[in-house]
C-alpha cells in the first residue's frame, strides 16, 4: 500500500522498507482457539478478529543510531518524517512511531520509516478506518505522545491523531540526540522505559520542563537546540487547552490541521537553524 500511495514520489519512496517476499501460514489464530477450546472473542472487542501469521523478508537494515553524525541524524529523521506525513495525508496511518523503527539503509544511504505492522487505512473522503486495529492501543511507551499516556487513551477515549504521532517523532529525535550524552542525562532517558504509561507520561512532561539543565554530548549542540525547540513546542501545546479533545470536525478539516502542524514543525527547525548558525556566527567572532 506505501509502495502504491508513494509510486510517483521516489524521494519519498526511499523511506519506506523494501519487500523482498512474504509468505501466509495458513493457520490462524482463531485455528489456535479452537485447538485449545478457547471461546471466541465478543465481536468488536480487543482482540476479537482473528490475526493470520505472515512472514516477510525485508532488505536489512541498520539501527538509525549507527548514525554518529548529527548533521545526518537530522536528515535522516526529517526523511522519516515527510514520508510519514504523505501516507497518513493518504490514509495510511503507521500507529507505533519510535527511535526504534527509524532505520537506516547503508547501501542506499537512506532513512527508513519501517514496521507497518499496527498501520491502519482510512478512507480520506469520509475519515472511517478501511482496516481495524481490534481496539488495541499502540504504541511505543517511551516515545508516546503525553495525551496518549493516560487512561483516557486506553480505555479507547481518545483516538490517535496525526499530531501524536508527530509527537512520537520529536520524542524519538531527543533520544537519538541525547542516547549518547553523560550518565545523568541517559538516567532521564531510562525513565521513559516503564511499562506503566502514567509514570512516563511524568517523567517526560517533567523533561520538558528542564529542558535547559541538559547537556548533550560533543558535537551534538546544535542537534540538540533544534530539538529543544521542538520539545518547547510540544509543551506549549501539552500544557494548554489545545491538547483536549475538540468537538468532531469534517475529516477534510482535519487534514488541513495536519499539514498546517507539519508546516510549523519545518518553519520550527529552520528557525532553529538560523538563530544557532547566527549565535555560532557572534561566539566565533567574539574570539
Amino acid at each position: 500500500m506505501a509502495q502504491e500511495i508513494l509510486k510517483d514520489r521516489p524521494d519519498l519512496k526511499r523511506h519506506i522498507p523494501t519487500l523482498i517476499c512474504s509468505k501466509d501460514i495458513k493457520y490462524s489464530t482463531r485455528h489456535i482457539r479452537d485447538v485449545l477450546g478457547l471461546r471466541e472473542k465478543k465481536p468488536g472487542s480487543e482482540g476479537s478478529n482473528p490475526r493470520l501469521v505472515r512472514i516477510l523478508i525485508f532488505v536489512l537494515l541498520d539501527p538509525i543510531t549507527s548514525l554518529e553524525d548529527p548533521g545526518k541524524i537530522i536528515q535522516a529523521w526529517k526523511g522519516c518524517v515527510d514520508c510519514h506525513y504523505h501516507l497518513w495525508q493518504a490514509g495510511l496511518e503507521h500507529g507505533d512511531i519510535s527511535a526504534w523503527n527509524l532505520m537506516w539503509d547503508k547501501n542506499e544511504q537512506s532513512s527508513i520509516l519501517n514496521d507497518f505492522d499496527l498501520a491502519v487505512f482510512r478512507d480520506i473522503k469520509t475519515g472511517k478506518r478501511i482496516t481495524a486495529n481490534n481496539g488495541e492501543r499502540t504504541g511505543t511507551i517511551p516515545f508516546m505522545a503525553l495525551q496518549l499516556l493516560t487512561d483516557k487513551y486506553y480505555d479507547g477515549k481518545i483516538e490517535r491523531q496525526y499530531r501524536h504521532e508527530l509527537e512520537s517523532f520529536i520524542w524519538s529525535l531527543s533520544w537519538l540526540c541525547l542516547y549518547g550524552a553523560g550518565d545523568d542525562v541517559k538516567e532521564k532517558l531510562d525513565q521513559w522505559r516503564t511499562a506503566d504509561y502514567i509514570t512516563a507520561c511524568g517523567c517526560k512532561a517533567r523533561f520538558i520542563l528542564e529542558l535547559m539543565d541538559i547537556v548533550p554530548q560533543p558535537g551534538f549542540e546544535k542537534l540538540w537546540f533544534i530539538t529543544r525547540k521542538l520539545l518547547r513546542w510540544v509543551g506549549r501545546q501539552y500544557f494548554s487547552e489545545e491538547q483536549l479533545q475538540v468537538a468532531q470536525t469534517s475529516y477534510k478539516e482535519t487534514l488541513k490541521k495536519n499539514e498546517s502542524l507539519y508546516k510549523d514543525m519545518e518553519e520550527i527547525i529552520e528557525t532553529a537553524e538560523k538563530e544557532y548558525s547566527e549565535y555560532d556566527l557572534e561566539l566565533h567572532n567574539g574570539d
